[in-house]
């Protein structure tokens, strides 16, 4: 564990020589390559492949493999879906393989290198394309469609009055939330992926998503209360922040009190909020991998609290879907793939 750190460390301190040591070696290989590219691509080009090492400096850090590898398979998609060439991405890593030892240990850039290695298994046998969930044998499907349609053709207007008139003929706003809100969330992020919108229509998006959920506030607090109060949180630098939002409404519904703080919150924020409200269960969502030590950091500070050890500690992540054996590497007491499955973890969690 101590190397897998010392590794991590070592990468991310040395990342912009690694980063520039890897484009010269890769542009030695191809000339062509140095040939096609602009000052502006070669500028972005830097970007990407400083985010590849950063995401490898945190699977070796949390020692999860699977984290670098479907972060590869997350590449593969989007990548191919920009026209860019795969031999292109897969040279990068192996340029990146070839001088890491040059700019760390031998010992460190082993652990490193195998990451790499154990990743491009996976991304050579991983599909180059994602499929939707937006089938037509999926709950409440036809409505799912037409919301995302409002939405993507910018009718923030057409969207709200779907929902405002589905709630107003009986539907449960539980219902709403898990079929209609968080599958097309999930959609627009595919969409995003695989280059069919781009990051201003995935913002426009998920804020009308937002707006129209806030309309449906008088709807949930109409629940017997149950006597259990819930933090929901995202960690301080993650700016995703709906799929938390959603969870704490579940839980609103389910009869839970709960505290939703929103995005990138300060860690002494979240503890003293946790004490202020005698919270029972924290909730900490995470979309990037490159999040999840601090994550881990937060769990270590309420667990050296004596006053919090009552508290239980959920999270959830696309992180956590990538490793599932990330929750306990962190030191929660448990995981949810979706808003509805963190309900039953917690409830559970609290011995409801």
């Amino acid at each position: 564990m101590e190397e897998n750190k010392l590794a991590s460390q070592a990468i991310i301190e040395k990342i912009d020589k690694i980063v520039d040591a890897s484009i010269a070696c890769q542009w030695k290989d191809d000339l062509e390559i140095s040939k096609r590219y602009s000052e502006p691509l070669i500028k972005r080009c830097k970007q990407d492949i400083a985010y590849h090492l950063e995401f490898l400096a945190t699977a070796v850090r949390i020692e999860s493999p699977s984290i670098f590898s479907s972060y590869l398979i997350w590449v593969k998609v989007l990548f191919a879906n920009l026209k860019v060439p795969e031999a292109e991405f897969t040279k990068n890593l192996d340029c990146i393989k070839r001088v890491l030892p040059k700019y760390i240990t031998k010992k460190l850039a082993k652990i490193a290198i195998e990451y790499i290695e154990i990743g491009l298994k996976e991304f050579f046998s991983a599909s180059s394309s994602i499929p939707t969930l937006m089938g037509p044998d999926a709950p409440m499907a036809a409505m799912a469609t037409q919301y995302l349609n409002s939405l993507l053709k910018g009718d923030r207007r057409a969207a709200s009055a779907m929902i405002m008139d589905a709630v107003k003929e009986g539907t449960a706003i539980k219902d709403i939330y898990l079929n209609i809100f968080e599958r097309t969330q999930q959609e627009i992020g595919r969409l995003w992926q695989i280059n069919q919108i781009n990051v201003a229509q995935e913002h426009y998006c998920t804020a009308a998503t937002q707006l129209i959920m806030a309309q449906l506030y008088p709807f949930l607090f109409n629940s017997e209360k149950k006597g259990h109060t819930m933090v929901a949180t995202c960690i301080s630098g993650e700016l995703h922040e709906i799929g938390v939002r959603m969870v704490a409404d579940i839980f609103e519904i389910d009869g839970w009190n709960t505290f939703y703080l929103g995005a990138s919150t300060p860690m002494q924020d979240i503890i003293q909020t946790i004490i202020d409200r005698d919270a029972s269960l924290l909730a900490i969502s995470a979309t990037l991998p490159t999040n999840i030590p601090k994550v881990q950091n937060l769990i270590d500070a309420v667990r050296a609290r004596e006053d919090l050890g009552h508290v239980k500690i959920l999270v959830g992540g696309r992180p956590f879907t990538m490793d599932t054996k990330l929750w306990r590497k962190v030191g929660a007491d448990g995981t949810a793939m979706n808003a509805e499955e963190a309900v039953i973890v917690g409830n559970k969690l609290v011995g409801e």
